[in-house]
């Protein structure tokens, strides 16, 4: 798991929202099971709670910053009423390098999961590759 601090803000008309701050945690309970989870500093209350699937590229916006779409189970209300929503994420961490600790925290659990590979990951180079040579050698005779 990553350890870190930084904000989650989703997105709604009123533009980005600041949610809290906390400890953020990329988590691999089962071989096809990772989560993002962002819990408060003092509560400990879930603010964000998002399944790692193929669809979830998170980049890289500022030196500190990245953001994502997702879905996140969570309170709307406040109530002890859960419910999915997709949202757009905003993560501002406080340590520059977490940034890039966090992005290979979530590769590693796509990795282990074998989903949502980025074009330009070494796994890919291979495919790529064998494409390439499928496409180019003649059919057996």
């Amino acid at each position: 798991s990553y350890y870190g601090t930084s904000e989650a803000n989703p997105e709604s008309s009123k533009g980005w929202i600041e949610k809290g701050r906390g400890e953020v945690r990329v988590t691999l309970k089962k071989p096809n099971r990772a989560r993002v989870i962002l819990r408060a500093e003092k509560t400990f209350k879930i603010l964000m709670n998002c399944p790692i699937r193929a669809t979830l590229k998170p980049k890289k916006k500022d030196e500190d910053t990245v953001v994502f779409f997702g879905s996140s189970y969570a309170s709307k209300d406040g109530s002890s009423n859960l419910e999915w929503e997709h949202k757009a994420f905003h993560l501002q961490f406080t340590d520059k390098s977490a940034v890039d600790e966090f992005l290979g925290a979530i590769r590693i659990a796509k990795d282990q999961m074998g989903i949502g590979l980025d074009d330009d990951h070494p796994a890919n180079s291979n495919k790529t590759e064998v494409a390439r040579a499928n496409e180019t050698s003649e059919p057996p005779p």
